[in-house]
């Protein structure tokens, strides 16, 4: 039996993530103040690796009001839901992912 030596060459490819946020709605669709609303939403991460540690921030008429942490392998959704209370006036909703 003979041996053979191989030389293996391993690359290791540069990967990224591709987030969008996809799918706002509220419920209820009209509120009046101090109502419980809740806003629901996917994150999407269409990139060729996995989205670790993703933060989620839910920003009500400029002031962080939610925050939730999620991981979303590649190809794959993340269906998210952020309550928050309905304040008097208009009521401007932001949205934001920070990867770390």
């Amino acid at each position: 039996m003979k041996t053979v030596s191989l030389t293996l060459l391993a690359m290791i490819k540069q990967g990224k993530t591709l987030l969008q946020i996809h799918n706002i709605t509220h419920w209820p669709t009209e509120f009046q103040p101090g109502e419980k609303v809740i806003t629901s939403f996917s994150v999407s991460n269409t990139g060729t690796i996995t989205a670790r540690n993703i933060k989620v921030f839910f920003y009500l008429n400029g002031k962080q009001k939610n925050k939730v942490e999620v991981t979303i392998p590649p190809g794959n959704i993340a269906d998210i839901q952020m309550p928050w209370i309905a304040e008097k006036g208009k009521n401007k909703v932001r949205i934001r992912i920070k990867e770390p």
